[in-house]
């Protein structure tokens, strides 16, 4: 078959598929309270509690989109983070984690290797630390 053929009928489907996520999109609704997940999308208001439970997959994705997570890290005070190490080596640890799966997925094996060797070096700070703080009791 011809290359421009192929790309052409390739860019059908991708829009096809598209489609049909926008249509699923529209005919997900809440059962308790009929808010769609469109009018959730365009306002950003749920309409009751239940809306958490039948959007939670599009919701999931969603603040993936967004934030490049689904979690709440928080802040910390400013001036204070000496006080939180431990907290942050944590962070940086899960961080490191997530995008060590997503380089295996893209079969990115050097970035993969690359954010294996930093996930080794926290992993072995945090027992260093760990066994200091040990040694303080």
């Amino acid at each position: 078959m011809d290359e421009g053929i192929k790309a052409i009928l390739q860019h059908i489907l991708e829009l096809a598929r598209g489609a049909s996520a926008r249509v699923a999109d529209e005919l997900l609704v809440c059962e308790d309270c009929e808010t769609s997940w469109l009018v959730f999308r365009s306002s950003g208001k749920l309409g009751c509690a239940a809306c958490y439970e039948a959007f939670r997959e599009n919701m999931a994705e969603a603040l993936n989109n967004i934030h490049s997570a689904n979690r709440h890290t928080g802040k910390l005070p400013k001036g204070q983070a000496h006080m939180f190490g431990d907290l942050l080596v944590k962070r940086e640890l899960t961080e490191k984690q997530r995008l060590l799966k997503l380089a295996i997925e893209a079969e990115d094996y050097a970035l993969a290797a690359t954010h294996r060797d930093v996930i080794s070096q926290l992993m072995e700070k945090m027992a260093k630390d760990g066994e200091e703080g040990k040694e303080d009791v």
